[in-house]
């Protein structure tokens, strides 16, 4: 099979097309790029039959909103704009800048003004997120080409600060992934968490310091070790059936989630790109109760429990702790 990476022109025509819509699916690339429909992307597989594109720029650019205009406005006020909407607390305030910096009427402001913008953030800085985004714009490299190319190190160096040292116990795991960390204070003196930081998911952070504690409180008793083993990830030990099989079934999975989504949204009158994960869990919940709506109810006190209501703050998941029972005979 021979591979070969889109030209310049190409890639730069897919940019555009990612840019004014929140998705594209492989099919439609390849119409757009004038490919062949023999052609396979990398990217390509049974669970992902498409890319994400700008969801920020395709909902600022329904006509409801700023329409084609959106994309006559530079970069830097694009940023602006998208700045402004999410730091400008007052709506009236902010409708009359919208007026005044873009130019729009009222109504469209106004609309602008009460969009919900998707979450989420970025990893980078804006001043090295400027720099690695005008290598990406010069030529068709990868990421970490493009990393390397703006100055930067390689964004496998997890740790620009690392030595090459070995320690004699595990450290804070903030201080060894300070390019995966925030909230530090850099300040010597304080404690290493506030320190070096720690990583926003609450569970990846309870998970690594008490990994760290058990691998000290291991070191500690037993000596250091003098070899370590990373366990094999499960489905690479899997046959080819297994792999095909798995892939499918995780397919399957997305498209019923994306319909989730899809329902989700209409309920709640947003935009899909903001519906979140735990009211994806709990429709997929509800709809194990019964294949009939009407006969979804609560298997604890017997409520009907109707669309509207489960995406409200009435309904919780609950998590039942499975235990063992212990047995006698005489």
């Amino acid at each position: 099979m021979k591979e070969a990476p889109l030209s310049l022109a190409q890639r730069d025509r897919l940019v555009v097309a990612l840019e004014q819509n929140s998705k594209r699916s492989f099919t439609q690339i390849k119409k757009l790029l004038g490919l062949d429909g023999q052609v396979q992307f990398n990217f390509e597989d049974p669970k992902r039959q498409e890319l994400k594109g700008n969801s920020t720029s395709a909902i600022l650019s329904k006509p409801s909103n700023f329409g084609d205009a959106r994309f006559d406005f530079g970069l830097e006020k694009q940023n602006e704009i998208v700045q402004k909407l999410l730091d400008e607390e007052n709506e009236e305030q902010l409708v009359q800048w919208l007026i005044f910096n873009t130019k729009i009427d009222e109504q469209h402001a106004e609309n602008i003004a009460n969009t919900t913008l998707p979450e989420g953030y970025g990893s980078l800085g804006h001043e090295a997120l400027g720099k690695v985004l005008n290598k990406l714009q010069e030529a068709v490299i990868t990421y970490d080409k493009a990393v390397l190319a703006a100055g930067f190190d390689h964004h496998c160096n997890v740790s620009q600060s690392a030595t090459g040292e070995i320690l004699m116990e595990l450290p804070y795991y903030g201080e060894a992934l300070q390019r995966h960390v925030g909230f530090d204070s850099g300040e010597a003196h304080h404690h290493p968490e506030k320190r070096f930081g720690k990583i926003a998911n609450p569970t990846v952070h309870i998970g690594l310091n008490q990994l760290r504690k058990v691998v000290n409180a291991l070191i500690k008793k037993y000596g250091h070790p003098s070899e370590v083993i990373v366990e094999v990830a499960r489905d690479l030990k899997q046959s080819k059936k297994q792999r095909d099989d798995e892939n499918k079934r995780q397919a399957e999975n997305q498209k019923r989630n994306k319909q989730f989504r899809k329902n989700i949204a209409e309920v709640l009158g947003i935009a899909e790109e903001n519906v979140h994960r735990k009211d994806i869990e709990k429709w997929a919940l509800w709809e194990e109760l019964s294949a009939d709506p009407a006969n979804r109810k609560c298997p604890y006190t017997g409520v009907t429990i109707s669309a509207s209501m489960l995406l409200s703050s009435e309904v919780q998941i609950e998590h039942i702790l499975p235990f063992q029972e212990h047995w006698t005979t005489a």
